[in-house]
C-alpha cells in the first residue's frame, strides 16, 4: 500500500526496525543512482546509456518503491529488465587499483584488514542478540562501522573512495544484482495468484505425505529444472544439492525399505555405507586424473613394507629425542581436552534450555571471537615466546573446565562461549607453529604425521572421562569438570618439554 514516507517515519506503529531497514534501502538505492551517473559520464563506456538506464532504474526501485503505486515499480522492472536483455548494460571503464598501491596499503594496514570486515558480523550478531532490531540492519551498521575504522587506518580514505569502490563492484556484477529483486517480485505475484497453493496440492496429491526419499528426489530434479531456466548462476546450489541428496536418497531408501527388499537393518546399514564410499571414490576419479604431486618422496619397490619401516624409524627417533615425545604426550592430553569442550558444547547448552537458534548464534559468537583473538595471539607470538603463550592457552582452558562444573544458567553458557572462542585458535596454531620449530625441517612431513594422529587418536579420551565421572557422581557438570585433568596433565608435560627444548637450545 501507498504510504506518505513523513507519516511512516512518524507513526508509532511502525517498528524502529523497519524504518532503519527502509532507511538502508534508500541509501543503496542514492549509491545505485550514483553508479548510473558515473557510467553517463565515463565516455569510455560504450553503452553509458543503456548502463545509465539500469542503474537508475533499479536505485529509483529502492528509494521510491514503497511511496508509488505498484503499477509504476512494475513498470521501472519492466524498464530494468529490457536493457540487459538488448545488451546495452556494460562495465565503466575505472581502473582496478595497482599491484603497486595494493602492496602499499598492505604494508600499512596488514593484517588489520580483517578488523572491518569482522565488524559487520558483530554487529550483526549484536542485533540479533540483544536487540529486537533486525540482523540485516545491524549488518549495515555494521558496514559503517567498517568504513570509519578504514578511515582511521588512513586518511587517504574519504567518502570518494568508498563511492568510488562501490560502484567498481556495482559494475563487476552487473545485471546479475537484479536477481533478488525479480525473484522477490516473482514470489510475489506468485503468492498474490495462488501459485504456491496450487503446486502444494499437486504434490500432495503424487508424493505420499512424510515420503523424504520421494520429497528429496523431486526437489533434485526441481532445482535441475530452476537451474535450466534461471541460468548458470545457480548452477552450484544445483550440483549441491545432487552430490549430497543423491547418496543421501539412495542411502536412506536402502535403509528404510530394508524388509521391501529382503535386508535386516543391519545389512542396510552396510550397503549405505558401502553406497557412501563409492560415492566419495567415483566422484575423486576426476580429482585423480588432474592432479600432479610436485613434492614426494620415491615410490620404493615395496611401498607398504617401507612405510612401516619408516614409520618405525620416525617413532625411534621422536623416542630418543626426549623434548620432542614429551611435547606430543602434552599435546595429546590437551588438545583433547580442547576437542572435548567444543563436543559437549550443543549438549550443555541444549540442558540450559537454549533453542537450535541460540546454539547456532553461541557457535557462531566462538568464531566471530576466535577470529580477532588468533591474530592478536600471532602478534603476541612475535614478542614472547610461543611456549609462554601455549601455557597460558591451557592454564585458560584448566580455567574454563573448572568453571563449568557450576553452569547452570544461560549466561554463563554465553560467557564460557566467548573464552572459548579467546584461546581456541590461539592454542590449536601456537601448538602448531611450535612443533615446526622444534622438529627436523627435512621431515617435517613424517613427524606432522605423528602429531595428527595424537591430535586425532586422542578424540576417545575426553568424552570417556566425561561419562565415566557423569555416571559415577551423578551430576553431569561434574564430567566436564573432570576435563581439567587433562590439561593439568598436558601443561605439566608440556612445561618439561618446553625446559628440555630450551636446554638444548642454549
Amino acid at each position: 500500500m501507498m504510504r506518505d514516507p513523513i507519516e511512516y517515519f512518524l507513526s508509532a506503529e511502525i517498528t524502529l526496525s523497519d524504518k532503519l531497514l527502509e532507511v538502508l534501502y534508500l541509501i543503496i538505492g542514492l549509491i545505485c543512482i550514483y553508479t548510473a551517473i558515473a557510467n553517463l559520464r565515463d565516455k569510455g563506456n560504450q553503452k553509458r546509456y543503456g548502463t545509465f538506464v539500469f542503474w537508475c532504474t533499479l536505485g529509483l526501485m529502492f528509494v521510491l518503491g514503497p511511496w508509488i503505486p505498484s503499477l509504476y515499480t512494475g513498470i521501472l522492472m519492466c524498464v530494468m529488465v529490457a536493457v540487459p536483455i538488448l545488451h546495452r548494460v556494460s562495465r565503466g571503464t575505472q581502473p582496478d587499483p595497482s599491484e603497486e598501491e595494493a602492496e602499499k596499503n598492505y604494508r600499512k594496514i596488514g593484517m588489520k584488514v580483517f578488523i572491518p570486515a569482522l565488524s559487520i558480523g558483530v554487529f550483526a550478531l549484536a542485533a540479533a542478540l540483544f536487540t529486537s532490531i533486525s540482523p540485516l540492519v545491524g549488518m549495515g551498521v555494521g558496514v559503517f562501522a567498517a568504513v570509519i575504522i578504514l578511515m582511521i587506518y588512513s586518511r587517504d580514505n574519504k567518502p570518494k573512495v568508498f563511492l568510488q569502490d562501490c560502484r567498481r563492484m556495482m559494475d563487476i556484477v552487473g545485471p546479475l544484482s537484479m536477481l533478488p529483486t525479480l525473484l522477490a517480485a516473482l514470489g510475489s505475484v506468485f503468492t498474490a495468484a495462488g501459485v504456491g497453493d496450487v503446486i502444494a496440492q499437486m504434490v500432495s496429491n503424487v508424493i505420499p505425505s512424510g515420503n523424504l526419499v520421494v520429497g528429496i528426489i523431486v526437489y533434485a530434479v526441481g532445482m535441475a529444472i530452476f537451474t535450466m531456466i534461471m541460468g548458470n548462476a545457480f548452477a552450484a546450489i544445483t550440483v549441491m544439492t545432487v552430490g549430497i541428496g543423491a547418496p543421501f536418497v539412495l542411502s536412506l531408501g536402502i535403509v528404510l525399505f530394508a524388509d521391501a527388499l529382503g535386508l535386516t537393518l543391519r545389512a542396510a546399514m552396510a550397503i549405505a555405507f558401502c553406497l557412501n564410499a563409492a560415492w566419495w571414490a567415483l566422484m575423486s576419479l576426476p580429482f585423480l586424473r588432474s592432479y600432479r604431486q610436485t613434492h614426494f618422496a620415491a615410490r620404493p619397490e615395496r611401498p607398504v613394507r617401507e612405510s612401516f619401516r619408516r614409520l618405525g624409524r620416525t617413532l625411534r627417533d621422536i623416542r630418543g629425542q626426549k623434548h620432542i615425545f614429551l611435547y606430543l604426550l602434552a599435546f595429546f592430553f590437551f588438545i583433547d581436552g580442547v576437542y572435548t569442550i567444543i563436543e559437549m558444547a550443543t549438549a550443555y547448552g541444549s540442558a540450559l534450555g537454549l533453542d537450535s537458534q541460540g546454539l547456532l548464534l553461541a557457535l557462531l559468537l566462538t568464531q566471530i571471537v576466535a577470529f580477532p583473538c588468533a591474530l592478536l595471539f600471532g602478534k603476541f607470538s612475535k614478542r614472547f615466546e610461543a611456549a609462554r603463550l601455549i601455557k597460558i592457552c591451557i592454564a585458560a582452558y584448566t580455567a574454563i573446565a573448572l568453571f563449568a562444573i557450576q553452569l547452570d544458567r544461560q549466561w554463563e553458557f554465553w560467557f564460557l562461549a566467548v573464552m572459548v572462542g579467546m584461546f581456541q585458535g590461539a592454542i590449536q596454531a601456537l601448538s602448531r607453529s611450535y612443533f615446526a620449530r622444534i622438529i627436523p625441517p627435512e621431515k617435517s612431513g613424517e613427524y606432522f604425521g605423528i602429531y595428527d594422529i595424537c591430535g586425532k587418536g586422542a578424540s576417545f579420551m575426553g568424552t570417556m572421562l566425561v561419562g565415566a565421572v557423569a555416571q559415577l557422581t551423578g551430576v553431569a557438570n561434574a564430567g566436564v569438570g573432570a576435563i581439567a585433568v587433562l590439561f593439568v596433565i598436558g601443561f605439566l608435560l608440556f612445561w618439561k618439554a618446553a625446559k628440555l627444548n630450551a636446554a638444548r637450545r642454549a
